[in-house]
């Protein structure tokens, strides 16, 4: 619900509705898909030391997050899966101040929780029978994923499933609609349907999750104070808790 209840606030200024009046305790972080589940809780912690403050999550896809705040959503805080995009935003002047890593992550080979094909690692996805799954080209963990298996010597097959974000990636493989995934060792927690394979270290990539306050942002000082919140002891030991590294 809180999440919904974000995309609207969203669509609604979108739609051509001003912004949220300035007297508001409340405060809406756009989040990668990735990070909505921790940032549910990350709000909830921060709700209970702030009565009478109401944080709203709303996570799509780091592109399309880019292209809210680009048109002028009324947000506070975004979260994206990789420095890139939050680079362009500080280049475009979006962002109120600098912006700073707040998690990192690697990205895991998705398979049924059985892995009735036996997969191992990246070189059993040569196999010509298998469907794979990733992310589409312009999100980060598409990206990513091809940076790996290029890095590798593998191509991606013309058969490949591309998918909106690393959550899709997940679902489908629990589905039974693609035979292994690439997506964030974070999405495979708590889905019982899937098991991840390690990608060894030497293969991997580093993912960092910065974080930053919008320059549009309605309510700057509470914003400020989510931010620290989500880089402090208590912030990070929640982030962990997802299965999110130090930054």
């Amino acid at each position: 619900m809180r999440r919904l209840l974000a995309l609207l606030a969203v669509l609604t200024l979108l739609g051509g509705c001003g912004a949220r009046g300035g007297g508001e305790r409340s405060v809406l972080v756009l989040a990668a898909s990735s990070l909505g589940r921790v940032f549910e809780d990350l709000a909830a912690a921060f709700e209970a030391r702030h009565p009478g403050v109401a944080v709203a999550v709303s996570a799509a896809p780091t592109p399309e997050l880019v292209a809210q705040v680009s048109a002028g959503a009324p947000a506070d805080l975004i979260a994206t899966a990789d420095v890139e995009s939050i680079e362009v935003l500080a280049a475009g002047g979006s962002l109120r101040d600098g912006w700073s890593v707040i998690a990192r992550n690697r990205i895991v080979l998705v398979v049924p929780a059985a892995n009735p094909d036996g997969i191992g690692g990246l070189a059993d996805l040569a196999a010509a029978d298998l469907v794979l799954g990733l992310g589409h080209e312009g999100v980060p963990v598409g990206r990513y994923a091809e940076a790996v298996l290029t890095a590798e010597g593998i191509d991606v097959p013309p058969t490949a499933v591309r998918l909106r974000s690393a959550t899709d990636v997940v679902a489908r493989v629990a589905d039974g609609e693609v035979d292994v995934g690439i997506a964030y060792a974070t999405d495979v927690r708590g889905v019982p349907a899937v098991a991840s394979i390690v990608i060894a270290e030497a293969e991997n990539i580093d993912i960092a999750y910065p974080m930053a306050v919008l320059a549009g942002t309605p309510s700057p000082a509470l914003a400020a104070e989510l931010f620290a919140f989500v880089a402090s002891t208590e912030g990070r030991s929640i982030l962990r808790a997802h299965g999110f590294l130090s930054p």
